[in-house]
């Protein structure tokens, strides 16, 4: 998914960070902690007035909040179009725009100079899932081509 790498690096060298609270914060974006019944982590909305507010759960660690900020960002970044009518909508593929925005999030966390470190070149794929805070899945996706020796 090229067009979302090329997002991601226009975010990046727009704003000069990759940092996701940083990022937020300059996007005016309010973060609201709140706790969730279930399993949920966090839910992206877009008013009618185009405030934008990512409703966080109270009870993730570091590393998933991370992860779950970045995700609900790229939905903000990538899906201009969505608010909660559209998204809750029949005719919306919810699993493809789920995947956009883990993608946004492996793209956004992962910095791709960070696999030739040393020391991080003899990892295993779960314990750079564990390094970077993000799901393995994701870093197949995102390190498809380098990820030799794991």
């Amino acid at each position: 998914m090229q067009w979302i790498k090329d997002t991601v690096t226009g975010l990046i060298e727009t704003y000069g960070t990759r940092d996701i609270y940083e990022l937020i914060d300059m996007l005016d974006i309010e973060v609201v902690k709140k706790d969730f019944q279930g399993n949920q982590k966090a839910s992206f909305f877009r008013d009618i007035f185009q405030n934008e507010f990512i409703y966080l759960s109270s009870s993730l660690n570091k590393l998933e909040e991370r992860f779950v900020l970045a995700h609900e960002l790229g939905h903000a970044i990538l899906h201009d179009y969505l608010t909660n009518e559209v998204y809750y909508s029949t005719f919306i593929n919810k699993d493809k725009l789920e995947h956009q925005a883990d993608c946004f999030a492996a793209e956004l966390i992962i910095n791709e100079s960070d696999i030739d470190k040393p020391l991080l070149r003899d990892m295993s794929l779960d314990q750079l899932s564990c390094y970077f805070g993000v799901p393995e899945g994701l870093l197949e996706y995102r390190f498809e081509k380098q990820l030799v020796n794991v």
